[in-house]
């Protein structure tokens, strides 16, 4: 992805302006269309990418399943501009989560502290005994 994105910026993107969203679109799919069907690419064995593409075997489902938490998780809505209230504290998590759950878990080996999950992952620490420390 480095390599396809640093290839779009030297021979399409730098130095050239666009006069409007539709010619910058267009210079894109030409160009899109010439780095995927034309031209061999050394890390595919000088094939092009278009020759190596498959579908995948895995269906997307047509609705996700629903978040969900563990019985000892305190369950807050991210709110906008990514804010959550929690035990008389205002956080900012991440705008990106607006309006989706999020799982504040308490440490069982470590009083007042707190890991803030987005399903399985972990992306913040909370010790309620400091009253500015987030990690």
């Amino acid at each position: 992805m480095e390599r396809f994105h640093r290839s779009l910026k030297a021979e399409v993107i730098n130095g050239r302006s666009f006069v409007n969203l539709a010619q910058a679109q267009d210079a894109f799919e030409h160009w899109r269309s010439v780095y995927s069907h034309e031209r061999p690419h050394e890390a595919l064995g000088m094939q092009t990418p278009a020759t190596r593409y498959q579908v995948s075997p895995r269906a997307l489902p047509a609705v996700l399943a629903p978040i969900e938490y563990g019985p000892d998780d305190q369950v807050l809505t991210v709110g906008w501009n990514g804010w959550v209230h929690f035990e008389g504290r205002k956080l900012r998590l991440s705008s990106a989560l607006h309006r989706l759950p999020v799982a504040m878990r308490p440490d069982p080996k470590v009083d007042g502290c707190f890991d803030a999950f987005f399903c399985h992952h972990r992306f913040m620490r909370l010790d309620l005994r400091n009253p500015t420390t987030t990690t």
